[in-house]
């Protein structure tokens, strides 16, 4: 763990710019809802780990839109990466406590590791006895699926 101040504005730039072909191609509207000068501490490699995957996972699901949100809230970051798809189905909805066995389902491809290793990344940043956690949830500003990663 190389746990540093970072720009968080920056750090989701950069994520971006990976996935920048990708959105393109599949005429996907994306939209970012973070400050210039939003700050924080994390680990800067694995937390572009985890938005890369949840980002993949948004534009495999998204009709034509995602938006990604990041606010300080309550102590902690909150990232989000919101879609305009059908949302998660009932067996997917997780808070970070809920076990990855519940999720996997080999038979649809889905084996839930993404979203295991994840959970993961958020747990190992800590502050005092405060953990990190990623939930996934139906709603957002589009109605459909939203990836939310809290640090502390």
């Amino acid at each position: 763990m190389d746990i540093a101040e970072q720009s968080v504005r920056h750090l989701i730039d950069d994520v971006l710019l990976q996935n920048q072909s990708i959105m393109e191609f599949k005429g996907i509207a994306l939209t970012v809802d973070c400050d210039d000068d939003c700050q924080w501490y994390f680990d800067r490699d694995l937390v572009t780990g985890v938005l890369t995957n949840a980002l993949n996972n948004a534009y495999n699901y998204t009709h034509d839109k995602i938006r990604i949100v990041a606010r300080v809230d309550s102590g902690y970051l909150e990232l989000r990466i919101e879609d305009n798809g059908r949302g998660f189905p009932a067996s997917m909805l997780i808070s970070g406590a809920d076990s990855v066995s519940k999720r996997s389902r080999f038979d649809s491809g889905s084996t839930g590791l993404g979203v295991y290793f994840s959970s993961q990344v958020a747990h190992v940043h800590k502050n005092g006895n405060l953990h990190g956690t990623v939930t996934m949830e139906n709603g957002g500003a589009y109605g459909g699926g939203c990836f939310v990663l809290r640090l502390p």
